[in-house]
């Protein structure tokens, strides 16, 4: 794919949007603003395109949501054709992420990494919370599904 092509109307808050990102001069785009400015709406239509689900306008509902997302060849995209990564969420988990990683060596160093912290952080928090031990049952903390040991 050499280009996106997005044209958004009504779309979670996007009064309108008709932008292309070319993906011959640039491999990667970043979207960095402050808050307000519709990132979080854009990556919406984004993830409904990856869901296979219509985007809407949430708040005026009577009006009509246009969301066009195409690539250089006038074809809209496909479900299969994007990921999104959701926006922070100390929870959130996909099979998917590590997948990022191409290079089976560097995947496994991440993911040994990433096992490595997380034990980390439950020895941190014994330690500076010892009240709390086997009270802690925030989803995910600590690699723990509900309480912790």
């Amino acid at each position: 794919m050499q280009k996106v092509q997005i044209k958004l109307e009504n779309c979670y808050g996007i009064k309108s949007l008709d932008t292309e990102f070319d993906y011959t001069r640039k491999k990667v785009f970043v979207i960095y603003a402050p808050n307000g400015i519709m990132k979080t709406s854009l990556a919406k239509a984004f993830q409904d395109l990856s869901k296979g689900e219509i985007s809407q306008d949430r708040i005026y509902k009577d009006r009509t949501t246009i969301r066009i997302i195409k690539d250089e060849t006038g074809a809209e995209l496909q479900k299969e054709q994007v990921f999104v990564i959701d926006s922070y969420d100390q929870a959130y988990k996909s099979s998917k992420i590590s997948t990022l990683l191409v290079n089976k060596d560097l995947k496994a160093q991440y993911e040994e990494i990433h096992r490595a912290i997380n034990e980390k952080k439950e020895v941190l928090v014994k330690v500076t919370f010892p009240q709390f031990r086997g009270h802690l049952s925030y989803p995910g903390f600590c690699g723990h599904q509900g309480k912790s040991q």
